[in-house]
């Protein structure tokens, strides 16, 4: 072999060697890619891990747990007795005196009022007698006889309710004997001052159920002149006595004609008289006029005249008769 041929030959060696060498180098510098082999199992979905909540660290450094709020207990209240109302003992009634003003007289006018046991200890509205002197008396007439014994006695014994009896003065000389009735006649006064100043005043009954009217001699005379014009404000009327010979009134005033009104049947009438009474031959026309108009009533004619003891002997009649719807 010549040299020149070796070179050449050599040259190639070289060359060879050259470019194994760099692709050695470009195989040992490349990252393989590796496929793993397909499973044929599906693997189990890990568990979460449950994080355990950690004490809360006291001041000392030692865990504590929160300490469950113990529930306070209402303490139940003591009952406290209810006050006892103090029991009524009284077996009286008392009288009451004042004055109310009227501006039809045009003064003051005295007045006299009963009122049962045992008023002060309830708040009861009671039933109401209005009941009228005679001439020439005042409030103080109708005391005088008794009708505030009479009454304490028939509440004690249970024959009578509890009621109210109001007695008004009058002006003997002006309104009283001088008028017959409706307006600036002692109608008007009674109507329109007394009675609201009693309903005012007092526990009345304020309804014409729990309202009665009577009186005696020129009272009487009166209570039924007011009754009989007005019927709806009283459910019961009396006549005692009644001097309707001497206090004779015009027709649409006087209680004979007014008899016949048609509007008195709701009223219960009572009357009575003395048969040695003066005006006993008055008063007997009364009773006549009702039977003709076949208007109910009670009549009744006792032995006596027209003084305070014949009316002392029957007070308790006219109030059991006053209070027999009550």
């Amino acid at each position: 072999m010549t040299p020149r041929w070796w070179l050449r030959r050599g040259g190639r060696v070289l060359a060879l060697l050259f470019w194994s060498v760099v692709l050695l180098t470009a195989c040992s510098t490349a990252s393989p890619t590796h496929v793993p082999a397909r499973s044929s199992q599906t693997p189990a979905p890990s568990a979460t891990p449950t994080r355990q909540a950690e004490p809360t660290a006291s001041p000392t450094g030692t865990p504590s747990a929160t300490p469950s709020p113990t529930p306070t207990a209402t303490p139940t209240p003591t009952p406290v007795p209810p006050t006892p109302t103090p029991a009524c003992t009284e077996t009286q009634g008392r009288i009451e005196v004042g004055t109310f003003f009227s501006a039809i007289i045009g003064q003051e006018q005295p007045y006299r009022i009963y009122l049962p046991p045992c008023y002060d200890f309830n708040a009861d509205r009671y039933p109401v007698l209005y009941m009228l002197h005679g001439y020439p008396f005042d409030d103080t007439h109708w005391d005088e006889i008794g009708i505030d014994e009479a009454a304490d006695t028939g509440i004690a014994n249970g024959s009578l309710p509890p009621f109210i009896i109001a007695m008004p003065s009058a002006d003997n000389e002006g309104t009283y004997t001088q008028t017959s009735g409706g307006p600036g006649s002692f109608e008007a006064v009674l109507l329109d001052e007394f009675l609201p100043f009693v309903e005012a005043t007092y526990r009345v009954a304020d309804d014409a159920q729990g309202r009665a009217i009577g009186g005696m001699s020129r009272g009487g005379v009166w209570s039924l002149e007011i009754a009989f014009r007005n019927p709806d404000v009283f459910s019961a009327v009396g006549g005692h006595s009644v001097a309707l010979s001497v206090n004779r009134a015009p027709p649409v005033y006087d209680p004979l004609y007014l008899a016949a009104d048609p509007a008195i049947l709701t009223l219960r009438i009572y009357l009575d008289v003395g048969e040695g009474d003066r005006f006993f031959s008055g008063m007997e026309e009364l009773p006549a006029a009702l039977r003709a108009a076949e208007v109910p009533h009670d009549y009744f004619v006792y032995e006596g005249a027209h003084t305070d003891s014949y009316w002392s002997a029957h007070v308790e009649e006219y109030l059991a008769f006053y209070a027999a719807d009550w």
